[in-house]
């Protein structure tokens, strides 16, 4: 656990450095990002319901912590450190699963800005900071264990940027969907087939303060079967990265 922290604090150092070489990118990454979501938080008010647009908070974690475990594996493959990585005390997977934790820490601020601009003018948010942070955990919980199965795709297949990028536009479109309306007809079945839909059904309830009977319904087939597809990403991600030692891919990086 000690050395977990260690890591933690020393990607921590890593991304405060970075900030401070790159300041003008990083402000100009959050400038446009935060832009392009307001003209997206405008279409979608004005063709869809405003409770839709809730989901636009959570694109930048969300994105982060989903491309954030290839990215990492990627980086290390065209800076040639790669091995080196590997032949460390820590692993694969937890050194990109760390990364891509800080990063999205670091891309909190989008998602504060974002939620302004939403409150401000579209929509009142009033919801708790209880449910805020549940729903903080679930969809973090939920990227990251995707990113884990596109670590896995990308140490097996190396060339992943198009699946990634493809994924990335199929969650923000499906974040945005009115999932609630069909939740309902299908007494909360998609919830139990797919966590990530289970979870925009939840902040959609609470949006449209639906009763907390169904609420709680959803949200524990969600936290149950997002423990489930954990467990399913991590046998996965293990098994993609078996093969590739067993083909000799690890060593061609």
């Amino acid at each position: 656990m000690k050395e977990n922290y260690s890591l933690f604090f020393a990607e921590c150092r890593r991304a405060i450095k970075l900030l401070k070489f790159y300041p003008l990118d990083t402000i100009n990454n959050l400038v446009s990002f935060v832009i392009i979501s307001t003209i997206f938080i405008t279409g979608i008010n004005a063709v869809g319901d405003s409770s839709q647009i809730f989901g636009v908070v959570f694109f930048p974690i969300m994105l982060n912590l989903i491309s954030g475990p290839s990215s990492s594996i990627r980086s290390d493959i065209e800076m040639g450190v790669f091995e080196q990585v590997y032949i460390s005390r820590y692993s694969l997977l937890k050194i990109a699963i760390i990364r891509s934790v800080v990063t999205g820490m670091f891309s909190i601020t989008g998602s504060v800005l974002i939620t302004l601009i939403i409150h401000l003018f579209f929509v009142k948010i009033q919801f708790s900071i209880f449910h805020m942070i549940i729903l903080l955990l679930l969809f973090g919980i939920q990227s990251l264990v995707i990113g884990i199965i596109l670590a896995g795709i990308t140490l097996r297949f190396r060339k992943t940027e198009t699946l990634i990028n493809s994924l990335n536009l199929l969650v923000m479109v499906l974040m945005v969907l009115p999932l609630l309306t069909i939740s309902e007809k299908s007494m909360y079945l998609p919830s139990a087939i797919c966590p990530l839909w289970g979870i925009v059904t939840y902040y959609q309830q609470l949006m449209e303060r639906v009763d907390m009977v169904s609420v709680l319904k959803n949200l524990g087939f969600t936290v149950a079967h997002t423990i489930v597809f954990a467990v399913i990403a991590n046998v996965i991600y293990q098994k993609l990265l078996l093969t590739a030692k067993m083909k000799g891919y690890l060593g061609q990086y």
